[in-house]
């Protein structure tokens, strides 16, 4: 399994876990500069106030940096400093 496909899919599982959740907006790209894999969720509630959530960012990011330990990853707010031109799902 590539970074790519390990992502799309921890993101669907998120959005199972949130039910669909309206509001949840989901943004995934890669920055060729950095080599980061960058996930930008929003609203920020969904990101502080749900423990479901916080769960899935901790064990997302744990186990990418397991199966991908040459390989960045960042799950942030909406932030005007990441390159999400290069944008592979939303």
């Amino acid at each position: 399994m590539k970074e790519t496909e390990f992502i799309i899919n921890s993101i669907n599982v998120l959005k199972t876990i949130l039910h669909n959740d309206s509001k949840l907006h989901i943004v995934y790209a890669y920055d060729k500069l950095t080599n980061f894999h960058i996930i930008e969720i929003s609203p920020e509630n969904i990101r502080r106030a749900n423990n479901l959530y916080m769960e899935w960012e901790y064990n997302t990011i744990k186990e990418f940096t397991t199966l991908f330990p040459n390989s960045d990853i960042l799950i942030s707010a909406t932030e005007k400093c990441n390159d999400m031109s290069n944008i592979i799902y939303e």
